[in-house]
């Protein structure tokens, strides 16, 4: 058994492919009871300003910590979380998420001719970075390092950048990313391509 509580807020507005202003909060508390005995706190929270007419940034935090006999193990990396990673690539008792996207129009209308022609409007375009970081000790953590020349590099933390287009195709929003793996001094790895379906954060 496994109660669990939570507090939520939202006033969130929505455009044709996401959210587009306002800001939402999840904090979860679920305690396991029996077999298994853990505690896990959770905090979920994005923020969405709109800079101007159709142009939104988009920023998440995410904060999961699982303690107890038995603390579980949070899963993090893919499209969901942090972007140019295999799925759940790394993992730990304690998760930390940032994902910043910058959000704009991309094609305001697209005609396909034809005996049936096609027109479609609102085909719009992201910018993202995102960072991440899984571990089971706190003491252990180290996010950052610095190499030989003094240049700042991430150690246990993952990080990513790199662009995507969004179309709503009317019942679901079809999403394509390309990320590109970095250390914030240099990239490493080939540019990973996702296409998903499925709604931004």
């Amino acid at each position: 058994m496994k109660p669990s509580l939570a507090l939520v807020t939202d006033n969130v507005l929505f455009g044709s492919v996401g959210p587009i202003a306002g800001r939402r909060t999840r904090l979860s508390l679920s305690q396991a009871i029996g077999d298994l005995s853990y505690t896990t706190v959770a905090l979920d929270t994005r923020s969405y300003v709109n800079l101007r007419q159709r142009y939104t940034l988009g920023v998440r935090l995410i904060g999961v910590s699982s303690f107890g006999d038995t603390p579980q193990t949070t899963l993090v990396g893919g499209p969901w979380t942090v972007r140019g990673y295999p799925f759940e690539a790394f993992g730990g008792y304690n998760v930390g998420i940032m994902n910043v996207e910058f959000r704009f129009p991309l094609i305001d209308q697209f005609r396909l001719g034809g005996p049936l022609p096609f027109e479609y409007r609102g085909i719009r375009g992201a910018l993202f970075f995102d960072a991440g970081t899984a571990f089971d000790r706190y003491d252990s953590l180290q996010p950052f390092t610095t190499d030989g020349q003094g240049l700042v590099r991430t150690e246990d933390l993952f990080a990513s950048y790199g662009f995507g287009v969004r179309v709503n195709l009317g019942f679901i929003l079809l999403r394509y990313d390309a990320a590109q793996r970095t250390d914030l001094s240099e990239n490493f790895g080939q540019m990973h391509h996702t296409v998903i379906l499925g709604a931004e954060f």
